[in-house]
């Protein structure tokens, strides 16, 4: 299921703005300037974040998204996803 999603301005000029502070990700590669680097790291990661945190918070209030993010789909769909539990006593006790 797809939600309806208008974009806006900042839409267009944020991944401009992840996209010159990945160049400047590139320009700082180096030994001297980790620093900066991991600095510019923490930036991209903040940015995405937060676009798409914003993204879907407009979304959310949409209503024409309400069975999309309503709590019973959102139940259905994360039981369909696998789950990964590893059960200590079966890892601790396996023959090889």
């Amino acid at each position: 299921m797809r939600f309806r999603w208008v974009p806006s301005t900042s839409d267009s000029v944020f991944p401009f703005l992840i996209g010159l502070t990945e160049f400047m990700l590139i320009d700082t590669l180096g030994p001297d300037e980790i620093g900066q680097w991991l600095l510019l790291l923490a930036v991209v990661f903040s940015l995405m974040n937060w676009v798409a945190h914003t993204t879907m918070r407009r979304a959310r209030l949409d209503s024409d998204n309400d069975a999309y993010f309503s709590t019973d789909q959102r139940q259905e769909k994360s039981a369909d996803l696998p789950t990964a539990r590893y059960r200590t006593h079966d890892v601790l006790h396996t023959t090889t």
